[in-house]
């Protein structure tokens, strides 16, 4: 017997469904940082987009928040630590903002600390800011 879908028109308001990964908005002043062409970029989101968990967690009766990362986890993931030494994932290149692809080869130029910072500040704070107070 099959699964029966989950009911999202039950969830009420007070529900916060967190759904950080399944973007795939590269902004151009983001594209730009990338070496890799388009097919590569194309293959990298589809490998790290976690595709369709809005869908799946979020229908459109549902009356709970929708705490969505306004851009894919390549520009920056809302998940990680800012600071890199708290982030243990940062020595593999995938801190808050990544350094290499999936498959550990580079994703973007070297950045300097101020773009990475204006990275960290743009996207995180603006995920956090808006769901969360």
């Amino acid at each position: 017997m099959p699964a029966k879908p989950a009911d999202h028109s039950n969830y009420p308001a007070w529900v916060g469904v967190h759904v950080p990964h399944d973007s795939t908005d590269v902004p151009p002043t983001v594209r730009r940082q990338f070496p890799l062409d388009d097919q590569q970029l194309a293959d990298e989101l589809v490998k790290m987009t976690d595709h369709h968990t809005q869908a799946l967690f979020v229908g459109p009766g549902s009356d709970a928040v929708d705490i969505r990362a306004p851009v894919s986890r390549l520009d920056v993931d809302v998940e990680r630590f800012p600071d890199d030494e708290s982030e243990p994932m940062a020595t593999r290149g995938m801190g808050a903002v990544y350094a290499v692809t999936s498959e550990l080869q580079p994703l973007r130029r070297a950045l300097g600390g101020d773009e990475r910072e204006a990275l960290i500040q743009a996207y995180p704070a603006l995920y956090c800011s808006s769901h969360l107070i």
